[in-house]
């Protein structure tokens, strides 16, 4: 899809719907998986504490992960936000120049079309979680203190 639209989210949900691309998303994900399992194989072996984080970390994901090296070597809080109002405004004020989101838009009704299909995304990792029995967090009120809540989460759980 990237390729076809030329790296331009305009372009890109103008020819796609949010679903499509969240679907995409998904199926995008599961192809790096392998990649993934291999770096996670290989830090638990030398013993290392490691952080993985993405769209490509999904329940699904890290529950092969549990089943294949022990529950006990993972430590997973899914963070979503479901509110598109909101992801347009927090979207709007990042100040961050490899932002892809601003970056790659010229017209501001692609950012409410980008931010429908991120609570698409979030819906389906809170079914996913659900499924799963992982906890997942809405960061989308207070997200200094869920952020903070969540590294003391991280950081103090019994593992």
């Amino acid at each position: 899809m990237r390729q076809q639209t030329k790296q331009r989210n305009d372009l890109m949900y103008e020819q796609y719907t949010s679903k499509e691309i969240m679907l995409a998303y998904v199926k995008q994900a599961k192809a790096s998986w392998k990649a993934i399992e291999t770096l996670v194989e290989c830090e638990l072996k030398e013993g290392n504490d490691f952080i993985v984080e993405g769209t490509q970390i999904h329940p699904e994901f890290v529950y092969r992960l549990q089943k294949k090296f022990g529950k006990e070597n993972f430590k997973i809080i899914f963070l979503i936000k479901t509110d598109s109002t909101l992801i347009v405004d927090g979207a709007r004020k990042n100040i961050s120049k490899s932002d892809w989101f601003l970056q790659k838009t010229k017209k501001s009704d692609t950012h409410v079309r980008i931010a429908t299909m991120l609570v698409l995304y979030g819906q389906w990792f809170e079914k996913q979680a659900s499924k799963y029995q992982m906890p997942i967090i809405n960061t989308q009120v207070n997200f200094e203190k869920k952020i903070k809540q969540v590294a003391k989460e991280l950081s103090l759980k019994n593992y």
